[in-house]
């Protein structure tokens, strides 16, 4: 075992159990059958399990079956699909001590019929739990999952080529120590207490205006841009010429290094890159530690030919580097994701990979757009901020497929090695059409 390259095998003997493919969504495990391809979901609070259901699969979905793992996380199956109560929620059997707690893999349960599974874990919980029916639609969703950042290990067959991945037997990894089973979702639980059901109807009610107010925001919206359109006047919309998100973080990165500059008796606080009208603007700041101002401008020109601008009395200084964006446009990803959808994509990936995201709608109000000139014209939007001291650049992949999404700023803080990269999310308007050429 010590060969196979799995964290673990080599300190202690581990009981091979016999695993086979019994049905599209059910394995044998030692004799034992267990569940695959359940709907993850993160637990949320206040609201029943027959109602959480329905959130997950919808109405029409007859999840009635559910297995709740590590009290942050419920999986939902069905007894139509031919699971049933008391079975193991396959997910679970791997063993934490052999596999780690953020790990990924693709296992082929069958050759024929063929079967797979593509099964992933973030900080011991499920994100990838899938049943696939051949080898190809199984690798792309293990290649999906795998653009996300920080996995600890990830096990794929030899052939596949991954790079970084070790190869496992299935039978290595599963252990019966920890196990969650699938139970019937408690019909009772549906009933809603009347405590509070007038603090329920005032948000209902306060939900219903912002509703009816966004509605008709988007509403005056489409008919602006018909009539400009019409027209034929230029709409500046604000993803012209924007960068993608990967070019963004990949060009601030090479300008933020040339500034990364650390003479003798100064600390750099932050480095930012902001994008506005097709340019980058990167731009460092410092910290006098008892160095000398010369010092500083000296070795920030012979680095990088700029002047160095004095804040603070002396005590601090800054400088900064434009240069050009490095082309590429989001025609082809224009906006076309409501802002509901946004909420909901964004907001459970993350959930789901335990990573933080803030999330802030900004819509116009109704009446806001009565002005015919076409400069005044705020699209709605959101605003997106992810904070962390992993690889920036994995995060960067993590939302590369979000059409509409403008980068605005990176920021690198120095003492805490920490990055913040904000973004807008543009919302879908109809007027702008599938590639958003019609206004451009």
């Amino acid at each position: 075992m010590a060969s196979s390259g799995i964290p673990g095998a080599s300190f202690r003997r581990k009981s091979r159990m016999e695993v086979g493919s019994v049905g599209p969504n059910r394995i044998s495990v030692g004799g034992r059958q267990a569940a695959i391809g359940l709907l993850w979901q993160p637990v949320r609070d206040g609201v029943t399990l027959r109602d959480q259901a329905e959130l997950a699969g919808g109405p029409q979905s007859n999840l009635d079956l559910i297995a709740q793992f590590g009290g942050r996380q419920h999986g939902f199956g069905s007894t139509i699909e031919g699971l049933s109560s008391g079975m193991t929620a396959a997910a679970s059997l791997f063993d934490p001590a052999v596999v780690g707690e953020t790990w990924l893999g693709a296992f082929e349960l069958s050759a024929d019929p063929q079967r797979w599974w593509v099964v992933a874990m973030r900080n011991l919980l499920v994100y990838e739990d899938q049943a696939h029916s051949d080898a190809a639609s199984a690798k792309q969703a293990f290649l999906e999952t795998f653009r996300a950042p920080d996995w600890e290990h990830i096990f794929a067959p030899p052939k596949w080529c991954i790079n970084g991945a070790k190869h496992a037997e299935i039978e290595q990894l599963l252990s019966f120590k920890s196990t969650v089973r699938l139970r019937q979702v408690d019909p009772t639980n549906r009933l809603v207490a009347w405590i509070g059901a007038g603090l329920l109807l005032a948000g209902a009610a306060a939900f219903g205006w912002n509703y009816y107010s966004g509605i008709q925001a988007e509403k005056e919206q489409r008919e602006f841009l018909d009539a400009l359109s019409k027209n034929k006047v230029d709409v500046p919309v604000p993803w012209r010429n924007a960068p993608r998100i990967e070019e963004f973080v990949q060009a601030c990165g090479r300008d933020m290094e040339k500034l990364l500059i650390l003479p003798l008796g100064w600390e750099v606080i932050s480095i930012t890159c902001e994008h506005s009208d097709s340019r980058l603007k990167a731009s460092v700041r410092w910290k006098r530690d008892n160095g000398r101002s010369s010092t500083l401008r000296t070795a920030v020109y012979e680095r990088v030919g700029l002047n160095v601008e004095q804040t603070g009395g002396g005590e601090g200084a800054l400088a900064s580097i434009t240069t050009n964006l490095p082309g590429g446009s989001l025609d082809f990803v224009a906006p076309d994701w409501s802002a509901g959808k946004i909420e909901a994509i964004l907001r459970d990936r993350f959930q789901s990979l335990g990573l933080e995201i803030i999330l802030i709608p900004r819509i116009a109000k109704a009446g806001s757009r009565r002005s015919p000139d076409p400069a005044t014209l705020s699209f709605n939007h959101h605003e997106l901020t992810i904070a962390t001291s992993a690889a920036v650049d994995e995060y960067a992949r993590l939302i590369s497929d979000v059409p509409g999404l403008v980068p605005t700023t990176l920021t690198y803080n120095a003492p805490s090695n920490a990055w913040t990269m904000s973004a807008r999310v543009y919302h879908a308007v109809p007027s702008l059409g599938a590639t958003g050429s019609q206004l451009h």
